[in-house]
């Protein structure tokens, strides 16, 4: 997306409102606006599938989002998915196939990034890099800590 394009999710500040992104500057924003895509996905779409090759970090701008594992009777609802969130982040760092669904509910608004564009802009800025895997980290840390709680809950 070409940051004239921005204006359509509310200009660049718009990206630093969510957590992975917060602790980028404006310059290092535009640079990461420069490779987002703005998508819309309809009710019930599969945005990623299960034991596929992952290619694309999202981040939902509007709407919700289930996340679904197996299939006919072991279909099983594993979280929902709330603007401000993202997902697909674990195609980003390994090439293993994916763990689950993700399926729209609703009209959501996503801001798409690809794998090979982030990666090849993450090699041309290490700072990016660090800052950006380092807020994956804090993503992977929290989702830990709830998949830690559900469990020993159970």
């Amino acid at each position: 997306m070409k940051i004239e394009s921005l204006t359509i999710i509310k200009g660049i500040e718009k990206i630093q409102e969510y957590s992975l992104f917060k602790g980028l500057s404006f310059e290092e924003t535009r640079m990461l606006a420069n490779i987002c895509q703005l998508i819309t996905k309809h009710e019930g779409e599969i945005i990623i599938e299960e034991n596929s090759i992952g290619n694309a970090l999202y981040l939902i701008l509007e709407g919700e989002a289930a996340v679904l594992h197996g299939e006919g009777d072991s279909l099983r609802k594993m979280a929902m998915l709330k603007p401000g969130e993202i997902f697909g982040e674990m195609s980003l760092i390994d090439d293993v196939l994916t763990s689950s669904s993700v399926v729209s509910v609703g009209e959501m608004q996503l801001l798409k990034i690809n794998k090979g564009n982030l990666a090849q802009l993450m090699e041309a800025n290490n700072r990016l890099a660090a800052k950006i895997y380092r807020s994956f980290c804090m993503v992977l840390a929290d989702r830990l800590r709830r998949t830690t709680r559900m469990v020993s809950a159970e």
